[in-house]
């Protein structure tokens, strides 16, 4: 059997999507669910591993990744992030990011379910890649894009729950911050409005 991860710091965000989608599904019960776990986790068919895996193996396996309901993530973002053998300067304080950045979050974070299979596209929009003298590489769309699937296949959990779980905080904080701002400007706009409409 392939090595099952036994911590988030094996998992994957593929991975991860992986497993997201096999604890959505309807099972008979939870043996079932936790060889479908266990599958999207090895990347072991479930057939294979209910015909071809022995019992033994199985049960040793399947306690393996009991960490997914009871291991925590702790720790905080570092503006320096290593994923495989490439190098990132992560934007924490968020006024590095362009305006398409903000839109593209939006477009990222409208619900928990759209944000939660996302979160390579989220840790892409604020991980900006740095060439071997730490100096920024050019930032496109499409190179945005590459480094999302870069960190949809490398990057591991344990670093991905810590910055989406912090991006997703700060946006909905500054989102707030922006709507109340923007409400405000509206009301000033309408009082000056009212006093021009009267004047006439």
């Amino acid at each position: 059997m392939n090595k099952t991860p036994t911590k988030w710091a094996d998992v994957t965000i593929a991975q991860y999507y992986n497993l997201c989608e096999a604890i959505d599904m309807d099972w008979a019960d939870d043996t079932d669910k936790a060889v479908a776990m266990l599958s999207a986790l090895s990347g072991i068919s479930i057939k294979q591993l209910m015909e071809e895996t022995d019992t033994k193996d199985l049960i040793k396996a399947i306690n393996d990744i009991k960490f997914i309901g009871s291991d925590k993530v702790e720790g905080h973002p570092s503006p320096r992030l290593r994923v495989g053998r490439r190098k990132f300067i992560v934007d924490l304080m968020i006024r590095d990011s362009t305006a398409s950045s903000f839109i593209s979050l939006t477009e990222l974070s409208k619900t928990n379910e759209i944000a939660k299979v996302n979160i390579h596209s989220i840790m892409a929009v604020f991980a900006y890649e740095v060439n071997w003298f730490g100096l920024r590489k050019k930032r496109t769309a499409q190179s945005q894009r590459e480094i999302a699937e870069y960190f949809k296949a490398n990057l591991t959990m344990d670093k991905a729950f810590i910055y989406s779980g912090f991006f997703l905080r700060s946006w909905n904080n500054l989102s707030k911050a922006m709507l109340s701002y923007s409400a405000s400007m509206n009301r000033k706009a309408m009082k000056i409005l009212l006093k021009e409409a009267q004047s006439l």
